[in-house]
């Protein structure tokens, strides 16, 4: 397990400004979807790469995604992309109990996840 780091002013700052992109959904923290063509269930918006912040190679993140994935079993999955300025990280949107998406989070190194559920804002949810 890789060590979750608090976040630093920076951090919230890029996640806050982060689009958060499902297909044609956009989503931005604190924003209420506009429009959720999920059948009106929440989901969790979790990644596996460039764990503890730590900058990994595209090939290192891929194999995370990878592991990552195949711990999600038989869940259904969309897959997404958070987009700040020039960077770009995949992340998978499911259908997930919060408590357990915490558990993954930590288990792949992650600092925050993204909750959504239909009508309400989206909220980013700190690991530390």
């Amino acid at each position: 397990m890789s060590r979750i780091r608090p976040p630093t002013p920076a951090a919230r700052k890029a996640y806050r400004q982060t689009s958060y992109a499902i297909g044609s959904i956009v989503l931005s923290i604190g924003a209420r979807p506009i429009c959720w063509p999920f059948e009106g269930q929440p989901l969790v918006l979790i990644g596996a790469c460039n764990p503890s912040g730590l900058r990994l190679s595209d090939t290192q993140n891929a194999r995370l995604m990878q592991h990552l994935r195949a711990r999600l079993g038989r869940a259904s999955v969309l897959n997404g992309e958070g987009r700040w300025r020039g960077w770009s990280e995949p992340f998978f949107a499911v259908a997930l109990p919060l408590a357990k998406a915490r558990v993954l989070a930590r288990i792949f190194g992650q600092n925050a996840l993204v909750h959504v559920s239909p009508g309400r804002p989206v909220r980013l949810v700190w690991l530390t």
